[in-house]
């Protein structure tokens, strides 16, 4: 909950793995402490609506750079036999990053939502 890019449904999967919802860090502050936190700092500002990243296409898609494509290429023409995966984890990994939001207010409602329920479940 403190990094910059909080997800709700890693907090979802950590909580269904059977992460405490009410564990202090050393501060003596919890996730749903730090969730309320950051939300409150959101809230201050206006909503924008997130911008489009120009990395991806029209249905969400990467687009790759030209530099990036030949870089695969090479990759494919010189290394074979690892460079089925090195393409498809490099591809992935630019997708997710084109697709992130920073902040996302809505991330942290459905957190803070998930974190309450997970609580008011232990008691």
């Amino acid at each position: 909950m403190t990094g910059c890019s909080p997800s709700a449904s890693v907090v979802q999967s950590l909580l269904a793995a059977g992460a405490d919802p009410q564990h202090m860090d050393h501060k003596g502050l919890t996730a749903l402490d730090y969730a309320n936190r950051k939300l409150a700092r959101l809230n201050l500002r206006p909503r924008r609506k997130p911008r489009k990243s120009p990395s991806l296409d029209e249905n969400r898609q990467i687009l790759l750079a030209r530099y990036e494509q030949e870089m695969l290429d090479e990759v494919r023409r010189d290394h074979p036999e690892w460079a089925q995966d090195f393409v498809n984890s490099y591809r992935k990994e630019r997708l997710r990053a084109a697709r992130r939001v920073f902040n996302d207010p809505g991330q942290v409602e459905r957190i803070v939502k998930l974190l309450e329920a997970a609580i008011k479940k232990r008691k």
